[in-house]
């Protein structure tokens, strides 16, 4: 039943996110430099619209967090329950890792002797 409801889930994300992976855009910044050249000091201290002053990778979490919401319909408890179950995954990966690399140099160091 997981599987299903999983399969139906990529197939309605597969749906959306087709039209905007077929389709290309091409965006401008004209309109932003023309605002900033007509604002005062002031104002663009407040209104930050230069995109370089933007941290993108901030943005990123909150952005597919409202995508899981909005689009695919997710609740609050299943994105709380895979953010638990990514995190002792990585957790996992790491304590092997750790160990792994432990042996590799056990393994290494003795065979150099």
């Amino acid at each position: 039943m997981k599987a299903v409801a999983f399969y139906n889930k990529m197939d309605q994300f597969r749906d959306v996110v087709q039209f905007f992976i077929l389709s290309e855009f091409k965006f401008s910044v004209k309109n932003l430099q023309f605002l900033m050249k007509k604002m005062n000091l002031e104002d663009q201290k407040v209104f930050l619209l230069r995109l370089d002053d933007i941290i993108w990778s901030d943005l990123r979490k909150p952005y597919w967090l409202e995508i899981k919401k909005n689009v695919l319909k997710d609740n609050e408890e299943d994105i709380e329950f895979a953010r638990k179950k990514l995190d002792r995954i990585a957790r996992r990966i790491k304590i092997i890792s750790f160990f792994v690399i432990g042996i590799l140099y056990m393994v290494f160091r003795v065979c150099a002797f």
